[in-house]
């Protein structure tokens, strides 16, 4: 049953009391939520706006509703609402780890000893709370943040001006495609993807189990190879301008050169100077590795796909069975979409290219 609260202890990142309960949203016309391992975690619901409890539906309090795969209820602040003509109340909310983009730590750098390119998680994370102790104490209430290890490796901090919580922890793991934002009450994992071997989480058949392969990316994306260069000082610098395949292009594809030219500097920070051609080439070879050929499109539609006996849930890892062409793909889950009503799984977005991260703290910080 979805419920709501007011936002006395949640909104201070802590458990609710009995006190805090609205009651119980009995009348929910439509209610997914929308997650994804970039940090992304969203509720949508559509209620009558003489429903039982619809008073309850105020900005600023939460919701508490399940969220599919293996996380049950969830809490989400209300940040916007709207009512038609028709006397239908639409929410938007956003899960509790969205209180992190309110919680401010102070300028701090930490790195490794002897080693400027890297920094284990439990200094990390000493120094990041530290920083925000400085500033206030109490803010974090419950809230916390779990590394997979202590000894996990995260992009070093450099901070000379006031930093939040959330973009701390995306800045930490933006140069690390093995690590990916698990999630929990009042919180984050900063978690590995599991190898692609051993037990599949779920099975997926083109042709039987659904309909379609969707994308949310345009047909004229489509390439195969890949130019990669930054710009310094005004100048563009790459390998002398070579073209590269994507690591794991099918030889079918090996004569089709559709070539795009790849910023290296949406990618790593610090590409502001003009290194030799071997550092140039390293680098190079670290984007290759972590943005290999895809043939299978962002998201799948999945109304067709059997919920029972498969598990979605972030970082699951699966298999997809391609029948047209008899291939078979290992692929990760990086987003879900769940029908609270329906109580499954309508989307998941797997083996996504690495976006752009500076893209994607925008979009957070304008959610």
């Amino acid at each position: 049953m979805i419920c709501a609260y007011t936002g006395a202890h949640l909104a201070q990142s802590q458990p609710p009391t009995t006190a805090d309960i609205l009651g119980n949203l009995p009348d929910v016309l439509e209610c997914t939520v929308t997650r994804d391992t970039d940090g992304l975690f969203e509720l949508s619901l559509t209620y009558p706006a003489q429903g039982a409890n619809a008073g309850a539906l105020k900005v600023n309090n939460w919701v508490y509703s399940p969220v599919g795969g293996t996380m049950g209820m969830q809490y989400f602040r209300i940040d916007q609402t709207t009512e038609d003509i028709g006397g239908t109340v639409t929410v938007h909310a956003s899960h509790v780890t969205y209180n992190s983009l309110a919680i401010l730590a102070a300028p701090f750098s930490v790195h490794n000893p002897n080693d400027y390119s890297n920094v284990n998680f439990f200094n990390w994370y000493s120094e990041l709370t530290t920083a925000i102790n400085v500033i206030d104490s109490t803010q974090m209430g419950s809230f916390s943040v779990v590394g997979y290890t202590d000894e996990m490796l995260l992009r070093p901090a450099a901070y000379t001006e006031p930093v939040t919580l959330k973009q701390a922890i995306l800045d930490a793991i933006s140069d690390r495609p093995e690590i990916y934002l698990n999630y929990i009450d009042f919180g984050y994992r900063l978690w590995q993807l599991p190898p692609a071997t051993g037990n599949f989480s779920f099975r997926i058949r083109y042709g039987r189990d659904m309909l379609s392969f969707s994308s949310s990316v345009d047909a004229t994306d489509f390439y195969t190879h890949v130019m990669p260069y930054y710009v310094a000082d005004n100048k563009m610098i790459s390998h002398n301008r070579d073209v590269y395949p994507l690591e794991g292009l099918p030889s079918e594809y090996a004569s089709l050169r559709r070539i795009k030219a790849i910023n290296l500097a949406d990618y790593y920070d610090d590409l502001n100077a003009s290194y030799d051609l071997s550092i140039v080439q390293s680098i190079i070879n670290k984007w290759l590795a972590a943005n290999p050929w895809n043939p299978l499109p962002e998201e799948i539609s999945v109304e067709n796909i059997p919920q029972e006996g498969n598990t979605f849930e972030l970082g699951a890892v699966g298999k997809i069975y391609y029948t047209p062409t008899g291939a078979i793909y290992t692929a990760n889950v990086v987003s879900l979409t769940y029908d609270v009503l329906a109580e499954r799984v309508t989307s998941i977005g797997i083996n996504k290219r690495q976006k752009d991260v500076t893209d994607t703290i925008a979009g957070l910080v304008q959610r």
